[in-house]
């Protein structure tokens, strides 16, 4: 796996902990930076990449990112929203980016070994 994926990998990692610790400092801070991250990690994964006409897995991995940073995107609205009295559901949102980011990682390794 390459540096960049391992490092949003890591972030997604610290993001469920801060939700866990009850840290929303952090929980905004780490969603800001695999936001950055991401965005910089689809943009050089895309200059690689053959145009989406001529592979259709390039199609399913570009759909893939889009999807990915819209998820990270919605958390990022919702964690700002003011919540009820139960509160947000966070923990699951966060578990949920963290199984994103894996399968993106796996359907981009395996775009990149075709």
């Amino acid at each position: 796996m390459d540096p960049s994926r391992r490092e949003l990998l890591a972030l997604a990692r610290s993001l469920r902990d801060d939700v866990r610790d009850d840290d929303p400092e952090s929980v905004h801070r780490h969603l800001a930076s695999l936001r950055r991250g991401l965005v910089e990690h689809v943009r050089m994964e895309r200059e690689a990449m053959p145009a989406v006409d001529q592979d259709p897995v390039a199609f399913v991995v570009r759909n893939g990112q889009d999807r990915l940073l819209a998820l990270v995107d919605e958390v990022m609205a919702e964690s700002s929203a003011e919540t009820d009295a139960l509160g947000c559901n966070c923990m699951v949102r966060s578990a949920e980016i963290e199984i994103a980011l894996r399968r993106q990682a796996t359907l981009e390794r395996h775009r990149g070994s075709s």
